[in-house]
C-alpha cells in the first residue's frame, strides 16, 4: 500500500492478541483525515475487544 500518511502505535498490546483480531500497529493513509479515521476505527475496534493500550483515549 501506497500512503503519505502512517501512524505506528508504540505502546501497544502484545503483537499476538492484537493481529489475532485484525488490527494492526501501523496504518497508512493518503491523507491526514482518512489516517485519523482509521486511527480512530482501531481504537473503536480495541475498546469492543477489552485491548487497551496505556496511550488509549488520546486520538484527538
Amino acid at each position: 500500500m501506497q500512503a503519505g500518511w502512517y501512524a505506528t502505535r508504540i505502546n501497544d498490546a502484545p503483537v499476538e492478541e492484537t493481529v489475532a483480531h485484525g488490527l494492526s500497529r501501523t496504518v497508512g493513509a493518503g491523507s491526514a483525515d482518512e489516517l485519523r479515521r482509521l486511527v480512530v476505527e482501531q481504537d473503536e475496534a480495541r475498546a469492543e475487544l477489552g485491548i487497551i493500550s496505556p496511550a488509549a483515549g488520546s486520538t484527538s
